[in-house]
């Protein structure tokens, strides 16, 4: 199967079908139908990516061509692959935060990163190249090697063509040249065609990068007006001085109060920021108390600002910025629950001080919001922006706690009988479940088979057979 995708991939369908032609004809004849009707439902649909697959080149050209577009501080990569004068495939990668580099560089981050991931089991880096004047052929010369190897490598070598057409050359064109050859075992080529046939096809790959960053600039473009409408009528709602760019929601996740967990998750400009994502395995142990888990969260957490009464000179608040995580100041708190949850919280607050960051609880059964000090709850007009974002933000943060949760609730169902039994380690437990398969193994063994595997004496055998009653 391996060789078959292996081909594929080159573009070689015609040898392809060949093979399973005679693949089906061979389970025909030995009146095994039901492989052969298998392999003939292969052959359908390895003729219908066939047919989707545009002539490109009159030869059996290899190439990748790649191209891009840039415009308010993004980058768009086009990537086009050609495989025996057939395009195959292409592929757009949307680059953000790059204005402030060189296109040369931004092709040298991008074609290290797009061929690492297209030949990731071999577990090579550009970094890895071999010395000037040393053939990747030498290195890559037969040898005895386990058979997943060779697959793994004969795939990673399919990935990467013989030609790699480029609009700007990279700066360590060289070092990608190398490091490419080696990984296919064969000369890889990384080339800037000014004029002729391949020139004309780079500038159609790169009209198509302009493309694709112009849509999504404008998807973009309607994100942020959509998240700046529904910020607006939220404050509006809450009555805040001015919309929260910086959203945190809090919950709670646990079984009667077994592996307790509390997630933490960030919205910025109402946008998920998932690198700032915080997730709490909860330390009270004193039953489930969801109250006194949303505090412990909350301390762990603002524990790191400072009152509003006390003010740093910029370079000592530049200084803690850097040193504390959670030294960002939340322009608004959500907590998944009600009235309890929320007073849990505002007592949070005034025991650190922190008066001036406004909170709301986010109650399940209506949806409505609860304030501090107000009786009635706020409610939002069904289908209102602000509405649908609190409910992405607190359906986000119920997600990412109950995926900790069972994380957390696998990896404890997963402790072994044998790691309560004094003087049974990693090692001696390895080789016990070797032995005999599971725990249920070693408990119907005998205390002489148990006492014989290396490492065990009789009297930790005894101990073993004890706790496994």
């Amino acid at each position: 199967i391996v060789d078959e995708v292996v081909l594929f991939l080159e573009g070689k369908q015609g040898v392809l079908l060949e093979r399973l032609q005679r693949e089906m004809q061979s389970a025909s004849e030995a009146l095994n139908f039901e492989q052969a009707a298998h392999l003939r439902d292969r052959i359908v649909a390895v003729h219908r990516v066939t047919e989707r697959q545009k002539v490109v080149w009159q030869t059996r050209v290899d190439m990748d061509l790649i191209a891009a577009a840039y415009a308010q501080g993004h980058a768009c990569f086009q990537v086009f692959m050609v495989r025996s004068g057939k395009l195959i495939g292409q592929e757009h990668f949307i680059v953000e935060g790059g204005s402030g580099d060189t296109a040369e560089a931004l092709f040298d981050a991008f074609l290290t990163q797009f061929y690492t991931a297209r030949t990731p089991m071999l577990d090579r880096a550009p970094g890895a190249y071999l010395p000037t004047g040393t053939s990747a052929l030498d290195v890559l010369a037969p040898v005895a090697e386990p058979r997943r190897a060779r697959a793994a490598r004969d795939a990673a070598a399919a990935a990467v063509p013989k030609e790699i057409l480029v609009e700007t050359l990279p700066v360590e064109r060289a070092t990608i040249e190398r490091w490419l050859s080696q990984t296919k075992g064969q000369r890889v080529r990384v080339l800037w065609p000014r004029r002729g046939v391949r020139a004309d096809y780079l500038r159609m790959v790169a009209e198509n990068a302009a493309q694709n960053l112009r849509a999504f600039l404008a998807h973009q473009e309607l994100q942020e007006t959509a998240s700046a409408r529904s910020l607006t009528e939220l404050a509006a709602a809450l009555d805040l001085a001015e919309p929260p760019r910086r959203i945190e929601c809090y919950d709670i996740s646990n079984i009667q109060g077994t592996n307790a967990v509390a997630s933490m998750v960030v919205f910025l400009d109402g946008r998920a920021k998932k690198g700032e994502y915080r997730k709490f395995a909860m330390h009270y142990d004193k039953g489930p108390n969801d109250f006194a888990m949303m505090q412990e969260a909350l301390r762990r957490r603002l524990r790191y600002l400072k009152p509003e009464s006390v003010v740093q000179s910029p370079g000592v608040e530049r200084e803690l910025s850097k040193r504390d995580r959670f030294s960002k100041r939340p322009d608004l708190l959500l907590i998944d629950g009600g009235k309890g949850q929320l007073g849990a919280v505002v007592a949070v607050l005034e025991e650190l001080d922190l008066f001036g960051i406004p909170v709301a609880g986010l109650a399940k059964e209506h949806e409505w919001l609860y304030l501090p000090g107000q009786g009635e709850p706020v409610v939002l007009p069904a289908g209102s922006p602000a509405l649908h974002l609190v409910m992405r933000i607190r359906d986000e943060a119920h997600r990412f706690a109950i995926t900790f949760h069972r994380q957390k609730r696998a990896k404890a169902m997963t402790i072994s009988a044998l790691d309560v039994v004094e003087g049974i380690g990693g090692v001696r437990k390895r080789r016990l479940l070797k032995q005999f398969g599971s725990v249920a193994g070693i408990k119907r063994a005998a205390l002489e088979e148990i006492a014989a595997v290396k490492g065990l004496t009789p009297q930790l055998a005894a101990r073993v057979k004890e706790a496994l009653g």
